[in-house]
């Protein structure tokens, strides 16, 4: 008997804007706050991350409406993936990442924190829902490394088997102490990690600093120019 045996055509890098209901931001804050302290940080969190509907709801103007865009609408995706001849694509999605990499970004940790939740929560939706189709990536609030290692334990628990970082870390390269924690618990979990981009300056750069990284198991634990995907357990 022989065994047909196809190669699947994989678009590993293409963004897709997650269509997510910020009402449910709201359970996702810190829940140590006093209510009054909650409500506030709540309603500045939806200035932040949905200021459309912000501005819709108090001008009565019209919410936007993405019907028909592959940028946004998963059923138009899929044609176009069709279209150009792809199997399946890892979604690049919304981040919990700070912008710059550093603490002092845009959005407070508290918020992206959140938000890392609900991304992750829409890309496993989406991977479960089309599992031959979509590769959702894990987005981890990474200037906050305990954080980072509970979000990865949870987005993987739901299916997810992929995480997004950077070309580096803060302004560290990718093989400083601090990380070790996030590596064994990517490692521990059998998970892929895509590097999308250099966000910020740091020591070296990915050209010439081969760091070998003694806490990845399998493959071969290197970062180099040529790497996009790096193997953390050998299931990349």
């Amino acid at each position: 008997m022989v065994t047909a045996i196809r190669t699947k055509k994989i678009d590993a890098d293409t963004h897709f804007n997650l269509t997510v209901d910020y009402a449910l931001l709201k359970d996702m804050l810190p829940n140590s706050l006093n209510a009054q302290l909650h409500d506030m940080m709540w309603h500045d969190a939806l200035r932040v991350v949905d200021a459309d509907s912000v501005r819709a709801a108090l001008t009565g103007g019209p919410v936007a409406d993405h019907t028909g865009d592959p940028e946004w609408d998963l059923e138009a995706r899929l044609i176009e993936m069709d279209r150009l001849g792809f199997d399946m694509q890892v979604l690049n999605t919304q981040r919990a990442m700070p912008s710059p990499l550093k603490a002092q970004g845009d959005t407070p940790l508290w918020l992206r924190t959140a938000l890392g939740q609900l991304y992750n929560n829409a890309s496993a939706d989406i991977q479960k829902k089309y599992p031959d189709r979509f590769i959702g990536l894990i987005t981890v609030p990474w200037d906050d490394i305990d954080a980072s290692v509970k979000e990865v334990e949870r987005a993987a628990a739901l299916g997810l088997k992929a995480v997004s970082i950077c070309g580096s870390w803060v302004d560290q390269n990718l093989d400083a102490y601090e990380l070790y924690p996030f590596w064994e618990a990517v490692s521990g979990l059998g998970l892929a990690c895509s590097v999308h981009n250099h966000t910020q300056g740091h020591r070296g750069t990915m050209y010439d600093h081969q760091t070998e990284y003694p806490m990845v198991r399998g493959g071969s634990g290197k970062l180099n120019s040529g790497d996009k995907w790096i193997p953390c357990s050998g299931r990349a």
